[in-house]
């Protein structure tokens, strides 16, 4: 207890009240007493500790209600044809459009899908939060808190979505690799 005791009198007020109220979890119980006497020690206002605790209440109920709302995995394959259907129809205009400026080549061809593909996905979920595909099954893209994603939250889950791995992660932790790493989810919207 001596050493928590120590360690607990070299930590900041603010740092206190995180241990004691966010962070309760991530420390062992004689941690905690140890940090509950500092903080009775130091007569630190028990108002900033209630607020501490209500601010990562309202944080859990939102991250919660997040984790709650997410996408069924059968809305996402949905998502995915849709969305490939449209990066299709994508490719084909700007091949035609390409080819009437440039002698058509595979490498042409290979530029046409990466601009298509990418550019789909990135304007698409960073502009409106959901692609062609989303929009008809009513769902978004939003960051673990419930935010919108920030641009390169949405360029790393496009990048992700690449990799062979992704689909399989699915039925592995029941989590796609595109998401988890991008810190992103797939919610259903609201019901108004």
């Amino acid at each position: 207890m001596n050493d928590f005791k120590d360690v607990m009198s070299q930590r900041t007020d603010e740092e206190l009240i995180i241990i004691i109220t966010e962070d309760r979890l991530k420390y062992q119980p004689v941690a905690i007493e140890a940090a509950k006497k500092e903080v009775e020690k130091r007569k630190i206002d028990p108002q900033k500790i209630n607020k501490s605790q209500e601010k990562f209440e309202q944080k859990s109920s939102i991250k919660e209600s997040v984790k709650s709302n997410t996408t069924s995995f059968q809305n996402r394959i949905v998502n995915q044809v849709i969305d490939l259907i449209a990066i299709g129809i994508l490719i084909q205009i700007l091949s035609l459009l390409i080819s009437s400026l440039f002698k058509p080549t595979g490498d042409l061809f290979l530029l046409t899908f990466i601009i298509s593909y990418f550019g789909y996905y990135i304007f698409m979920e960073y502009k409106y939060q959901q692609t062609l595909g989303k929009f008809y099954t009513k769902t978004k893209v939003v960051k673990f808190n419930g935010d919108k994603p920030k641009f390169i939250n949405i360029v790393g889950r496009t990048f992700l979505r690449t990799i062979p791995y992704d689909i399989i992660s699915y039925f592995i932790d029941g989590k796609l690799f595109h998401d988890t790493n991008s810190k992103t989810i797939v919610i259903n919207l609201s019901e108004k």
